[in-house]
């Protein structure tokens, strides 16, 4: 029993101590174990010095910083040097190069893209041939702080800010485009594709809010019918442009978020109708009154609401993949002379890729 005492005092005393740290707004703390006993211990954030400890006599440092720029999160990775006589934990965000290392020290890259809090514990552990860091939203385990084994667990890629770009392919569906283009005609159905295309850019302000402009091409819905002594073509092509807010809950490299919006399409209905030839016998003579093709054409545009929802994960920190559903009022007048109304609600799926661009 006496032999587990001292690392569990050294645990309790290094938690508290890491808890006082994080009980400041815009603090943050680092604990180095295992270092060479009274080795240095410094920390630099975006190449500026931000604190020093000496490793005590079980090699234990314990260094307090600041946020980065007083931020309430950020995008960093971390860096350990081993130097002679020191020991230095460098910490960049997302667009800042480290600076090199000193001459005669040795470097090691130990956590990649981690998402950084004021509530985010780290433990950095030197005591294999390379650095190993252990990172929390939240205070440290007891456990990190003795020699029982860490478990392991997984250094999740936050899902990013900033600007993205993205686009895809859509499935859409009208609800009312192929009934009103049949009409009352028995003989009618639909031959159009459901498949589309859509692309677009968010601008997430933070994790949880982003701006977005759209772009959506459906493809033409397409009916064809045919009556006695007549058949005819409708198509309509759609295209509509979309603004939207965006909230969206992280969790690691997933982000699930929900969209509203306005949306302004402009589109063309076309219907070509063929008229056959018509014989009539009049006394006994025949005659025939020809029959012949005419096309009508009207353009719409107006402005409707979207909404929906979707689910994006990032594969890697600039590349991730979507999927989307949602619902938009295709709603406006024709242009022009023609009295024409367009009103109509889509359902729609989008799918593809997005792309973060910039650092």
């Amino acid at each position: 029993m006496r032999r587990l005492r001292l690392p569990l005092l050294l645990a309790v005393a290094a938690a508290l101590q890491l808890t006082a740290g994080l009980g400041a707004a815009t603090a943050q703390t680092v604990i180095v174990r295992r270092a060479p006993a009274g080795t240095a211990v410094s920390v630099v954030v975006n190449n500026e010095p931000a604190g020093t400890a000496a490793a005590d006599a079980t090699g234990t440092a314990t260094v307090a910083f600041k946020m980065p720029g007083g931020k309430a999160e950020t995008d960093a990775r971390m860096y350990v040097d081993a130097c002679e006589k020191e020991r230095r934990v460098v910490i960049v965000e997302r667009g800042v190069d480290a600076e090199a290392q000193a001459a005669g020290c040795t470097r090691n890259e130990v956590g990649r893209w981690f998402l950084l809090r004021p509530v985010t514990s780290m433990v950095v552990d030197l005591s294999g041939p390379a650095p190993g860091m252990w990172l929390r939203q939240g205070s440290v385990p007891p456990s990190w702080l003795t020699d029982e084994p860490i478990e392991q667990g997984r250094n999740w890629r936050p899902s990013p800010t900033g600007l993205v770009l993205f686009g895809g392919g859509t499935l859409v569906s009208f609800r009312d485009a192929e009934a009103r283009a049949c009409g009352n005609v028995s003989e009618c159905e639909g031959t159009g594709s459901p498949f589309g295309f859509s692309a677009g850019a968010d601008y997430w302000l933070t994790r949880y809010l982003a701006a977005e402009v759209g772009y959506m091409r459906p493809s033409d819905v397409v009916a064809r019918g045919s009556d006695i002594g007549h058949n005819f073509e409708s198509r309509q092509d759609t295209q509509m442009f979309t603004v939207a807010a965006k909230g969206g809950i992280p969790i690691g490299p997933v982000r699930i978020y929900g969209r509203f919006g306005a949306n302004r399409h402009e589109g063309v209905v076309q219907t070509t109708q063929t008229i056959d030839d018509l014989t009539v016998t009049v006394d006994g003579v025949q005659q025939i009154f020809e029959g012949g093709t005419q096309t009508y054409e009207f353009r719409t545009e107006g402005w409707g609401w979207i909404f929906g929802g979707g689910v994006e994960a990032w594969v890697t920190s600039s590349f991730g993949l979507y999927a989307e559903g949602g619902s938009a009022k295709v709603k406006g007048n024709a242009v022009g002379d023609i009295e024409a109304l367009l009103d109509d609600r889509i359902t729609y799926l989008f799918f593809g890729g997005r792309v973060r661009i910039g650092l």
